[in-house]
């Protein structure tokens, strides 16, 4: 069964180069964590608040409130953050359970401008975010 777990920050960035992204402004990003996995003896997949409490809280210190041109060595577009957050959710959920599996992260910048990154775009741009 899937899941999805919805989180939110606020931060700034401007994109080098860019036209009109390369001004520093900032967005309300949502962020949509989708995993999947068996439902236990127990009635879940993964209760929730683990998801609450753990991507949620490592969201929180890594992106809100942050200019993230300075957080990163690498341009920060919604395309590379949901790149770098795919990673960090499959670290942390692995270190939880070996049952639940992460499906996708999608990174909306607006209501409308959302990137995906699923395990093969993971795999194949991991190291743009300089990811082992």
């Amino acid at each position: 069964m899937k899941l999805l777990k919805h989180f939110a920050f606020e931060a700034g960035h401007f994109i080098p180069d860019h036209p009109t992204c390369g001004q520093i402004h900032g967005h309300s990003y949502k962020v949509t964590l989708e995993v999947e996995g068996p439902i236990s003896p127990s009635g879940f997949v993964i209760d929730f608040n683990v998801l609450k409490n753990t991507v949620g809280f490592w969201l929180k210190e890594v992106f809100d409130h942050k200019f993230l041109n300075s957080s990163f060595e690498w341009s920060p577009t919604a395309e590379l953050i949901s790149v770098y957050i795919f990673d960090k959710c499959y670290h942390l959920l692995g270190s939880i359970t070996q049952d639940v599996k992460v499906v996708s992260v999608t990174v909306w910048e607006t209501e409308s401008n959302a990137a995906v990154c699923t395990m093969a775009d993971w795999a194949l741009f991991r190291h743009m975010c300089k990811l082992p």
